[in-house]
């Protein structure tokens, strides 16, 4: 059988008051091969999700900021217009789902 060849993706986190779980949840995805970029979408936080995301020092991290909060749903809009992959990963910024979960996820995508 061939070597699969993974896929290259964006990593999308919508977040809104999520200054203590951002920073773990970047860092889990920073050290996953196939994420190629990190977009956080922040939706009017007025805690210091922002400050946190940018200080955990992910290289592939971009912020996104709307001024208010729109909704969960516009911030994923949001993120995914601005993706620069053909594939886009969502995840929340709580540490709700497994990162390290995501290349087994990639894998059943090449099959």
């Amino acid at each position: 059988m061939a070597e699969k060849t993974p896929c290259d993706c964006t990593a999308i986190i919508p977040a809104c008051n999520e200054a203590e779980g951002i920073v773990h949840v970047l860092r889990d995805l920073s050290g996953i091969d196939i994420i190629k970029e990190i977009i956080v979408v922040d939706d009017g936080s007025s805690d210091a999700t922002v400050e946190k995301a940018e200080r955990a020092g992910i290289a592939h991290l971009r912020i996104i900021r709307h001024d208010q909060n729109l909704g969960y749903g516009a911030a994923l809009k949001t993120g995914i217009r601005a993706a620069q992959t053909e594939w886009i990963l969502i995840i929340d910024a709580d540490g709700t789902y497994p990162a390290d979960r995501i290349p087994d996820l990639a894998n059943e995508i090449q099959e």
